[in-house]
């Protein structure tokens, strides 16, 4: 079952705690790809067009609430985007993505950040 919200796009993120509150403006490329939200921003290989994709960098022990909601599959347009992402900036960390690997369906297995190797596994 799909979210909710799934085929729309997403103009703003809004996260209040009392710890940490936050209001975000997502801006598109006009292949639907997410460039920026907030302080991250991103990079893609235009002539690439995998059948699937997965990151998983981007909220990694910053933001476990919405790193959670992602691997749900709500934000698709952030961790499947539209083209291959090969650069992603962060105020905590930046860097290329690097020697993306394929299954034979065109979905991705593995990519490289920050020299790190990330697998995915899909079921």
């Amino acid at each position: 079952m799909l979210p909710a919200h799934a085929g729309k796009i997403w103009t703003g993120v809004s996260n209040g705690s009392l710890l940490h509150a936050f209001n975000d403006t997502i801006r598109y490329d006009n292949y639907g790809n997410v460039l920026s939200h907030g302080t991250t921003r991103y990079q893609y290989d235009y002539s690439k067009k995998p059948r699937q994709q997965f990151y998983c960098d981007d909220f990694m022990g910053a933001d476990e609430s919405f790193y959670l909601l992602q691997y749900l599959g709500y934000f698709p347009e952030l961790n499947n985007p539209v083209n291959l992402r090969t650069y992603t900036y962060t105020e905590e960390f930046s860097g290329p993505l690097t020697d993306h690997q394929f299954d034979g369906e065109g979905r991705l297995i593995s990519y490289e950040f920050e020299s790190s190797p990330v697998t995915i596994t899909w079921k």
